[in-house]
């Protein structure tokens, strides 16, 4: 069986699981081609290879608006990716909005993405739509899910860590809770998991035949 299994040791975002997806051996350039269907401008894409792993960091200019669930939609539909590559988008940014909606206690169509709806995020979620589907896994897995505490700022305010969407979003989840005061765990990290995860399994019970490290942009006192 040909299955794919995140180690969320150090928690999870969206940017990690396309940067790991790449340092399995994707090709860069398939990703920069693929993204380019979006109908999406003014963001840069950077991807760095070390012997410690792949970062994948997209930058953007300040946007004002806020985009809600239909917004995506239309850019997602509105793009020449495949089928199956648009299902997975949309399927991961609608797990979003529900769990969203559940903790602002609101329909979805009310819902309206903050720092989720920036380019970045898109970004970032609709690549590893792009990276899941090219490598076609017959399973996914993860282990437990590691979060940070404290508080951090938001588009909402000050607001406990892990944020009310990451809880909403792996409340079927296995969590441990790192002395770290900060977001390792972010709700783009959280709603991939959500949308595509089968089965949680400890570490110790995986065989890896090839793996790939994403880096984070924090600097962390673990590896991030």
């Amino acid at each position: 069986m040909k299955a794919l299994y995140f180690n969320c040791s150090s928690g999870i975002s969206g940017n990690m699981v396309v940067a790991a997806l790449l340092d399995l051996g994707i090709s860069s350039k398939f990703l920069i081609s693929s993204l380019r269907k979006l109908p999406l401008g003014n963001y840069n894409v950077k991807i760095r290879k070390s012997g410690k792993g792949t970062s994948f960091v997209v930058s953007a200019g300040k946007e004002t608006r806020h985009r809600n669930l239909k917004d995506i939609y239309r850019i997602i539909d509105e793009s020449s990716l495949c089928l199956e590559v648009k299902s997975l988008s949309r399927n991961i940014f609608l797990n979003l909005a529900k769990a969203e909606a559940k903790v602002h206690k609101c329909s979805i169509e009310r819902i309206y993405f903050h720092e989720v709806g920036a380019i970045d995020s898109i970004i970032d979620i609709v690549a590893a739509a792009i990276l899941i589907n090219k490598l076609a896994p017959e399973k996914i897995c993860c282990s437990i899910i590691s979060v940070g505490c404290g508080h951090i700022k938001s588009a909402h305010g000050r607001m406990k860590v892990p944020v009310p969407a990451v809880r909403e979003l792996l409340k079927d989840f296995p969590l441990t809770q790192l002395n770290i005061p900060t977001e390792i765990t972010t709700p783009t990290g959280a709603a991939i998991l959500n949308t595509v995860v089968d089965d949680v399994l400890s570490k110790e019970y995986v065989k890896a035949e090839k793996r790939g490290f994403g880096k984070g942009t924090k600097k962390l006192p673990i590896d991030n």
